[in-house]
């Protein structure tokens, strides 16, 4: 079985969080226009206009990946907090 190589993801994900959004409950990469839903830890759907939806990624990287959805996630919550305290909580 061929996979989707998901490295350039997360590598774009921990550098440069602001290409993804999350949208309709997937993360949603700007520049490949590719969403990835999180069915567990493990597991991920690709949806793509392209032939990668009807790749599979090893579940190493999509627990890679899920991951650092997940410390993005943190980051921006902690972030928006900061912002809001400064002025004056």
């Amino acid at each position: 079985m061929t996979y989707l190589e998901l490295s350039p993801a997360i590598t774009a994900l921990r550098s440069r969080p602001e290409e993804f959004e999350l949208r309709d409950d997937a993360l949603h990469h700007l520049g490949s226009r590719h969403s990835f839903r999180f069915l567990s830890d493990g597991e991920l759907r690709i949806e793509a206009l392209c032939g990668c939806s009807q790749l599979r990624a090893l579940p190493q990287q999509s627990r890679a990946l899920h991951e650092a959805f997940q410390r993005s996630i943190a980051s921006s919550r902690a972030t928006l907090s900061r912002q809001a305290c400064s002025g004056g909580c």
